[in-house]
């Protein structure tokens, strides 16, 4: 098949790269000087547009809730009815069906489809899509996600694949700073980490953050593996989401 992607950075570039290896044809196109160019066998393009002129599937990975409106802003215009365009970033359930309802006036189509797992679960093929949208679309686009994802959901309409995102990154937070606390809290009261992790990990207060985490902590390697600022991001979405549907 051939696919647009639009967006190849530390999730898209994964992506682009299972694609190409399950035999896909794959144009990109990234605003980042010579990102699409890294990406071996993909083929560039020198705008959002081109990449969906081109393509049976567009796929976007975007770092902002700005970069995807103007994205699809820029996408719309060209769209052909039955096309389908599935949006990989984070954003609110707002902002997807108004990607929606740009691709409609033109008879495309538009799936949310936030992911969680990170890079490694792109390269791994083990990602979680939040998929929303329609079940024809869905069903369109499914052998594709498989290239890249495990677990794969429609979750309902436009918006309902970003509003399980939300919630889910609510939990990656408060499960992190309860790991984080959880480890200090062991360290002072003089628990060895080691037995910490083999006892925890067998009980009901584990999670996969903590399993993850703590393995990090003993190391004492405390690099991060990929930017706070999205995850800051993320939450700024959720308190502002949260706030409007009356969610303390």
């Amino acid at each position: 098949m051939r696919i647009g992607m639009v967006g190849v950075g530390i999730m898209g570039t994964p992506i682009a790269e299972r694609l190409l290896a399950a035999g896909h044809e794959v144009s990109a196109y990234d605003a980042r000087a010579g990102a699409v160019e890294a990406v071996a066998g993909a083929l560039p393009a020198t705008s959002p547009d081109q990449v969906a002129l081109g393509s049976e599937l567009v796929l976007t990975a975007l770092p902002s809730t700005a970069a995807v409106r103007s994205v699809y802003e820029a996408l719309a215009p060209v769209a052909r009815a039955g096309q389908v365009f599935a949006d990989h970033s984070t954003v609110d359930p707002a902002t997807n069906r108004f990607c929606a309802e740009l691709l409609e006036a033109r008879q495309a189509h538009f799936l949310d489809a936030p992911m969680s797992g990170g890079p490694e679960g792109a390269a791994q093929a083990t990602l979680t899509l939040f998929v929303g949208g329609e079940e024809e679309p869905y069903r369109r686009a499914l052998p594709v996600f498989r290239c890249y994802a495990g677990t794969v959901r429609l979750c309902g309409p436009a918006g309902s694949g970003t509003a399980l995102k939300l919630v889910n990154q609510l939990l990656v937070v408060i499960h992190n700073g309860a790991a984080a606390e959880a480890a200090v809290f062991a360290s002072r009261l003089g628990v060895d980490l080691e037995v910490a992790l083999e006892m925890i990990s067998a009980s009901y207060g584990s999670s996969k953050i903590f399993t993850s985490n703590l393995p990090r902590v003993i190391a004492r390697d405390f690099k991060p593996d990929r930017p706070i600022r999205i995850l800051a991001k993320d939450m700024v979405i959720v308190r502002e989401v949260a706030e409007a549907v009356g969610a303390p």
